[in-house]
């Protein structure tokens, strides 16, 4: 359950019987709101050095690369289009998370669905680090697609994990307002 589901669920406790709950209805959907709007403020107080202990806590809790997203499991068969990092790829992740030999482009997710924490991985020239991933089809095992860049995200439930995505994507994502670039994170 999210924070915010669950705060909502507390908050309909306060309900007194026999009143008008629409009203209350609407109070708790104010409430979820402004909650919300501070999770997006979060969002430009973030640094690069809270991030990279961000994405150094999930490489050690080991969900910076989920299942979905992991190459070992490209054989296990998905309902719907994924990311598959390389191996290569896959297997520096910490090496490039504790280098902080990348940039951080960072962009706010305006899905209600999802966090607003988007965050594309650049590695700088001279990394030793190639981004590497691959798009399968749905109801597929097999690599269709060649993916340019990685992202970062944090999901409400599985937290910081990392993914490949076109970059051409991203810019259609912003060109349609699904993302807002928020600039280089420093």
């Amino acid at each position: 359950m999210s924070r915010n589901s669950a705060i909502r669920n507390k908050l309909k406790c306060f309900i007194p019987r026999g009143l008008n709950s629409k009203r209350f209805r609407c109070v708790i959907l104010l409430f979820s709101y402004i909650i919300e709007l501070g999770a997006i403020k979060n969002i430009l107080k973030m640094d690069l050095i809270e991030l990279k202990k961000e994405l150094t806590d999930a490489v050690n809790n080991n969900t910076l690369l989920t299942p979905k997203h992991d190459p070992n499991n490209l054989n296990t068969i998905y309902s719907t289009y994924r990311s598959v990092l390389s191996h290569e790829a896959s297997s520096s992740l910490c090496n490039l998370i504790n280098s902080g030999n990348y940039t951080v482009h960072q962009f706010e997710n305006t899905n209600p669905n999802h966090t607003p924490y988007y965050m594309k991985i650049i590695p700088n020239s001279g990394s030793s680090f190639s981004i590497a991933a691959s798009g399968v089809n749905a109801n597929s095992s097999v690599a269709s697609t060649v993916l340019d860049s990685l992202v970062i995200v944090s999901g409400s439930s599985i937290g910081w994990h990392m993914f490949g995505v076109d970059n051409a994507e991203i810019l259609n994502k912003v060109t349609n307002g699904d993302l807002i670039d928020k600039g280089i994170l420093t």
